[in-house]
Formats: C-alpha cells, sequence, structure tokens
C-alpha cells in the first residue's frame, strides 16, 4: 500500500477544505482494496471475459490485466459512492469530477467517467436492502457491453 504523505496536497491557492478531500481520496483508495479485491476475487472469471481487450479501457503498464485495471476502475469510483453519503453536495462534485479527470487524464483508466457514472447509477437506484457488492453483476454486464460496442 502506497500513501503519500499530507504534504502532498498543500498548495496555498487551493483551500484546506479541498487539500482535505484529495488526502482523504488517496488514503481511500489504497485502503479500499482490502475490500474490493476479495469481492473481485468471486467475480474473476467474468472480469476476465468483459475486459478482455483493455486497450479501450487502460493505457497500459501497471494494471495490464483486467483483474487489476477492474480493481482500479472499481476502487476509485467507490470515493464517489463514500463521498454521496458523507459530503455536501459541493464537495461530492468537487471529488467526483477531480477523480474522474485524474483517472481519465493523468492514469490512463479512459473510460472511468462512463463506469464511474454507472456505478453512481446503480448505487443511487438499488434497493436499500442492497449492499455495494451486490452491484458488482451489473457493473460487470455493463463492462461487457460497452466492451463489446467498442
Amino acid at each position: 500500500m502506497f500513501i503519500s504523505a499530507p504534504n502532498r496536497y498543500e498548495n496555498d491557492e487551493v483551500p484546506l477544505s479541498i487539500q482535505t478531500l484529495e488526502f482523504t481520496r488517496s488514503f481511500f483508495t489504497e485502503i479500499d482494496h482490502t475490500y474490493v479485491n476479495p469481492i473481485s476475487d468471486e467475480f474473476i472469471d467474468d472480469i476476465n471475459t468483459a475486459l478482455v481487450d483493455l486497450k479501450p479501457w487502460y493505457k497500459g503498464g501497471g494494471y495490464n490485466k483486467p483483474y487489476l485495471t477492474f480493481n482500479e476502475y472499481m476502487t476509485w469510483s467507490m470515493v464517489s459512492l463514500y463521498a454521496i453519503d458523507n459530503y455536501s453536495a459541493h464537495d461530492y462534485k468537487y471529488i467526483k469530477n477531480y477523480t474522474e479527470k485524474f483517472m481519465v487524464n493523468k492514469r490512463g483508466f479512459y473510460k472511468f467517467k462512463a463506469f464511474n457514472n454507472e456505478l453512481i447509477r446503480l448505487y443511487k437506484n438499488k434497493s436499500i436492502d442492497k449492499k455495494i457488492t451486490d452491484l458488482y453483476p451489473e457493473i460487470i454486464n455493463w463492462i461487457s457491453k460497452k466492451s463489446k460496442s467498442t
């Protein structure tokens, strides 16, 4: 696990509240792998089938397997789901946009914004008795459909 020191986010031109959101996102995405990855293990065959061609989804590099790519998408999207329930509308919008731009432009996860929006849609429309883990088949199915249309 790698977590940057809090001073990485220090910037006199950015309000402290925004710096805190960015640091929280960094911390959250590393710790969240301990929750996301074991659930992904249960769906590894479906993930491998849905993401058989990674080129439209990821620029290549350290996450060059469907499982690794999916876990990055899922882990980073969890930030938005967490923010929906725990942040003000303003802070939620900021962290969602910040995360989407970072994932697409800096990390090369080309379809992250679409993935994030779909997972948010599924989360907002789920029944109260459903857990996030229950959304895995639906988001994997969405990926599979998107992969076929690319």
